[in-house]
């Protein structure tokens, strides 16, 4: 006997669930000298219209936008502003963060859940929208000075070297209570828990 074209099965591969997201990122800059230095002014904004996830074979595809509590989904709106300062050896910067407004786990419209017992405890559907603001002030040695005479010693010393020191979230804005986010203290996952934090940058060249 002769078994012609038999196979016990296929083996390729098949793309099972799919996945597919939507969106734009809009990037504006620009730069300016005025008398008192230069600037340099930048804004860019990520406005996410769709994420649609299939989880199963028997499910139709599901959106996850404003839902970032949920799966692999995300907040509509993420904004990010700054204006930077140079003048000499000087810089000093500014920069804002915003956050749009997202619904809470279990709102209506939930892609993985209807359950609602987080929303009491939540006192809405929304997490409200949220901003922080961060600021710095650096200086930069870059050697053009001359290394002779008084103080010398000092000025080899700090040839090269560059000094920032700044504050995030400057305001001390506190992050809108998340009734999801045990593992961050029921707090947004956008903000951090330790509120308003400093910093120092020092970088020497040789």
């Amino acid at each position: 006997m002769i078994l012609r074209d038999y196979h016990l099965g296929d083996s390729s591969n098949l793309n099972l669930f799919k996945r597919s997201t939507e969106g734009w990122d809009i990037n504006l800059s620009y730069r300016i000298d005025v008398s008192f230095g230069r600037l340099d002014l930048s804004a860019s904004e990520t406005i996410i219209e769709h994420i649609k996830q299939q989880t199963s074979l028997t499910l139709p595809n599901r959106e996850y936008v404003d839902f970032p509590n949920s799966g692999s989904g995300a907040n509509k709106y993420n904004c990010v502003g700054a204006i930077n300062w140079e003048k000499g050896i000087w810089s000093a910067g500014w920069n804002m963060r915003y956050f749009s407004s997202y619904s809470q786990q279990g709102a209506p419209g939930d892609p993985i859940t209807t359950d609602q017992s987080l929303i009491p405890c939540a006192g809405s559907y929304a997490n409200p929208s949220q901003q922080y603001h961060d600021f710095y002030v650096g200086c930069s040695f870059d050697g053009s000075r001359s290394t002779s005479g008084s103080g010398s010693r000092v000025r080899r010393i700090m040839n090269g070297a560059a000094i920032v020191v700044g504050v995030k979230n400057a305001f001390n804005a506190i992050p809108p209570f998340d009734a999801n986010l045990q593992s961050n203290g029921y707090m947004s996952p956008y903000g951090d828990v330790r509120l308003r934090s400093y910093w120092l940058s020092v970088r020497k060249a040789f």
